[in-house]
């Protein structure tokens, strides 16, 4: 992470046109690029200091917290109820997480989350040995995909869990069993 005023200035001095200006210590645009990285180094700062300070995310900012990293993501059948403590969890999970899950772990996590029972999980492994190795793999016709059966009755919505938590290369074919 950038936190001096040389480091701002650096990053100022490689915004500008390759060969068009001297860029000696001694000339009047370093100095000018220098007096313009003193305030963003003051600002980066003091940044630090507030959000040091700040053991949770304040619930004045929570709105403006998950506009920013896309959320809330209601998921579930019934995702009218979600509270403030759920969503600050929700977040600072997603902050710390990420939204995509990779790995067979991540997908029971996530039916757990919104209170789905995975009673099964089978994968299977795109292969194509006859196309040509020009044809693409990420197709409709080839993709990861994995069975999962689900204990009834069913409380996730499929389609915005494939959309916002799993990657785009899976498919997931969901089997409700009572």
């Amino acid at each position: 992470m950038i936190t001096t005023q040389e480091q701002i200035a650096d990053v100022l001095i490689a915004h500008l046109p390759h060969g068009a200006y001297d860029m000696a210590i001694d000339t009047l645009l370093h100095q000018d690029i220098m007096a313009h990285a003193k305030p963003f180094a003051d600002i980066l700062a003091k940044a630090d200091v507030i959000l040091g300070s700040t053991n949770r995310i304040p619930l004045e900012l929570l709105a403006e917290y998950e506009r920013e990293y896309g959320l809330p993501l209601g998921c579930g059948v019934d995702n009218t109820q979600l509270n403030e403590q759920t969503r600050l969890t929700e977040l600072e999970r997603v902050m710390h997480e990420g939204h995509v899950l990779l790995n067979r772990q991540g997908l029971e996590s996530l039916f757990a989350r919104y209170n789905q029972q995975i009673l099964k999980v089978k994968t299977y492994k795109p292969m194509q040995s006859t196309g040509k190795c020009t044809d693409p793999v990420n197709t409709e016709r080839l993709r990861f995909k994995a069975t999962v059966t689900v204990k009834a009755p069913l409380t996730v919505s499929l389609p915005c869990l494939e959309r916002h938590y799993l990657p785009a290369a899976l498919r997931i074919d969901l089997i409700v069993q009572d």
